[in-house]
């Protein structure tokens, strides 16, 4: 809920006031709004004190409380929870990597990933060995163009069609769906062009599948390799590359706070629990766009906040 200063009295909008003005309007209540003085939903001290919304209730200083409040165990105990409006996990937010500018060298080697080495390697050595065959062919066998033109029945243009050159300029040619000029006469050489055109059309037709596959990837391994290796609690809390924090006195806090994983987060990393916890949803976004720092909270509050974040 936003407060917005009008004049002397504030005035409040948002989704709690309007699911307060509907609830007056059926119930036929009175209802005025009091901002806690803490700025947060609830939290018991070591005392057993409640301290937030949760501690007004209790305590008598408010008769209901509204806000996006986690319903939990040890809130239950204390005050009753209506039905709520909204279920949800927790989820985690953080910077993503930025892509480096790439190299001339680079851009160039992306042409070459959508196939592994060794098919690049064997589609050279098929080449080399089809225009190899194809030459041999054109040069012995007595129907083709290099005979036809010793017995004087094809000009000299039309004889050196297959030469050794022109043999591995028109299997090329081929290979990159380019128009040629003569083709063999020999029933030899016309089948191993055959085979040729079909292997051509295999090879193309997978690095365009491969090479589409390639384009919808996401971030490559060395993008994500700063947080890929982290799978558990465990994991963030021995690593110091990336601060991390969730928000002061929620439940995402009380939460870590109770479990007891193999690896005490307070003891081994202390910015979680004890040194560094963001006191609103605001501040804490803020870092994690402006650092490498990972917050925990609520996955409906990050979609509000994503969808103010596009729209101002």
């Amino acid at each position: 809920m936003n407060v917005r200063p009008v004049g002397e009295d504030p005035e409040y909008e948002g989704y709690i006031r309007d699911l307060l003005d509907e609830l007056s309007t059926v119930t036929k209540i009175q209802y005025d709004i009091m901002i806690n003085s803490d700025n947060h939903p609830g939290r018991k001290d070591k005392g057993g004190t409640w301290g937030g919304v949760v501690g007004d209730v209790t305590s008598g200083k408010a008769q209901m409380g509204a806000g996006p409040i986690t319903e939990t165990a040890q809130r239950r105990e204390d005050v009753d929870f209506s039905t709520p409006f909204m279920s949800f996990g927790p989820v985690v937010i953080l910077k993503r990597p930025r892509k480096q500018v790439m190299t001339l060298q680079e851009r160039f080697r992306r042409l070459f990933m959508p196939l592994s080495d060794s098919v690049w390697l064997m589609s050279g050595l098929a080449w080399l060995v089809t225009s190899a065959v194809l030459y041999i062919i054109s040069y012995v066998n007595p129907y083709d163009w290099r005979k036809l033109m010793k017995d004087k029945q094809a000009t000299l243009r039309e004889g050196e069609s297959f030469t050794c050159l022109n043999t591995f300029w028109f299997t090329m040619s081929t290979l990159m769906w380019q128009g040629y000029t003569r083709a063999p006469r020999s029933l030899g050489a016309r089948i191993v062009v055959t085979l040729w055109w079909k292997y051509v059309l295999c090879f193309i037709i997978m690095y365009i599948a491969s090479m589409t596959n390639f384009l919808r990837l996401g971030p490559t391994p060395k993008e994500t390799q700063s947080y890929s290796y982290i799978q558990r609690v465990e994991d963030l809390a021995r690593q110091t590359q990336l601060d991390y924090g969730v928000l002061a006195n929620g439940s995402t806090q009380q939460m870590l706070r109770r479990m007891k994983p193999s690896v005490p987060l307070c003891v081994v990393n202390p910015s979680l629990l004890c040194h560094f916890a963001p006191s609103t949803l605001a501040f804490c976004i803020i870092c994690a766009i402006n650092s490498s720092f990972l917050c925990h909270f609520a996955p409906p509050t990050l979609a509000f906040c994503v969808t103010l974040r596009h729209d101002s």
